[in-house]
Protein backbone atom coordinates (compact mmCIF):
# COMPACT_ATOMS: atom_id res chain seq x y z
CA UNK A 1 0.00 0.00 0.00
CA UNK A 2 1.18 3.35 -0.91
CA UNK A 3 1.29 6.82 1.07
CA UNK A 4 -0.74 9.16 -0.84
CA UNK A 5 -0.15 13.22 -0.31
CA UNK A 6 -3.74 13.22 0.77
CA UNK A 7 -4.90 10.06 2.47
CA UNK A 8 -7.76 11.87 3.78
CA UNK A 9 -9.36 13.02 0.32
CA UNK A 10 -8.94 9.65 -0.91
CA UNK A 11 -10.57 8.05 2.34
CA UNK A 12 -13.30 10.35 1.75
CA UNK A 13 -14.31 9.85 -1.89
CA UNK A 14 -14.30 5.99 -1.25
CA UNK A 15 -17.19 6.68 1.43
CA UNK A 16 -18.78 9.05 -0.10
CA UNK A 17 -18.82 6.77 -3.59
CA UNK A 18 -19.82 3.34 -1.09
CA UNK A 19 -22.83 6.04 0.34
CA UNK A 20 -23.90 6.95 -2.71
CA UNK A 21 -23.90 3.69 -4.04
CA UNK A 22 -25.70 2.14 -0.96
CA UNK A 23 -28.09 5.02 -0.58
CA UNK A 24 -27.43 6.00 3.24
CA UNK A 25 -26.30 9.64 1.79
CA UNK A 26 -30.43 10.43 0.99
CA UNK A 27 -31.71 8.26 4.49
CA UNK A 28 -29.10 10.64 6.63
CA UNK A 29 -29.97 14.14 4.67
CA UNK A 30 -33.73 13.12 5.63
CA UNK A 31 -32.68 12.71 9.43
CA UNK A 32 -30.43 15.96 9.31
CA UNK A 33 -33.43 17.60 7.97
CA UNK A 34 -36.30 15.89 10.83
CA UNK A 35 -33.65 17.21 12.99
CA UNK A 36 -33.17 20.81 11.86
Amino acid sequence: MGVSENPLLEWEGVQGALLLQSGVVEQVCRNFNHVL
